[in-house]
């Protein structure tokens, strides 16, 4: 362990401090990857589905309602962090025990915006395309439908099958479920295409 704490050895070979990232150390070609190889929902869905292609999805949307160059490449980048974090099922992300996760997470997000010329803030558009993708995901990859003896159930406790992307609609163009190697491609190629 050093004075920047404990390291983990990225795919092109680089010490990756996750608790003191630096920009310096951030590599497109390890975010494509780890996001490639990363499923969605902590794989709990019908097919593989990767983060890469969830950010692809999420920037092409964010053309299709035409947003700014800087906007698409936001929506395209808008996880980068989860190729060094993980992809957090949102249930523990938004736990009050997984405050430091949330706290490293928002440090790397700063990086990676630092690393690649972007504006530090999520723009309004991408946190929407983001939504309109989950609505598409809950519908393409998941159950995402109670039965009435469930949602009796989940009412008993307290709970509902209530998901925060409820209130949008899916976009009518279907996930594709695209395997780690094509989903890492066609991740890069956004990259060379939307870039600013």
């Amino acid at each position: 362990m050093t004075e920047r704490g404990d390291w983990m050895q990225t795919l092109t070979g680089v010490l990756f401090y996750p608790r003191d990232p630096r920009a310096a150390d951030v590599r497109l070609e390890d975010i494509a990857h780890g996001l490639a190889m990363t499923c969605r929902f902590g794989g709990h869905t019908r097919a593989f589905y990767s983060v890469a292609e969830h950010s692809v999805r999420v920037s092409e949307l964010v053309e299709e309602l035409a947003g700014s160059r800087e906007d698409i490449f936001w929506g395209l980048m808008h996880d980068a962090s989860e190729a060094y974090l993980g992809d957090i099922v949102w249930p523990l992300k938004r736990a009050p025990e997984l405050g430091g996760y949330r706290e490293l997470e928002e440090k790397l997000e700063r990086v990676i915006c630092e690393a690649f010329g972007m504006a530090p803030e999520m723009p309004a558009i991408v946190k929407h395309a983001d939504l309109v993708m989950l609505a598409t995901e809950k519908r393409d990859l998941m159950r995402g439908d109670h039965t009435t003896v469930e949602r009796e159930a989940l009412a008993s406790r307290g709970e509902t099958d209530f998901w925060h992307c409820d209130e949008v609609m899916p976009h009518p163009r279907t996930v594709q479920c695209w395997g780690p190697y094509d989903a890492k491609a066609l991740f890069l190629s956004r990259f060379e295409r939307v870039k600013p």
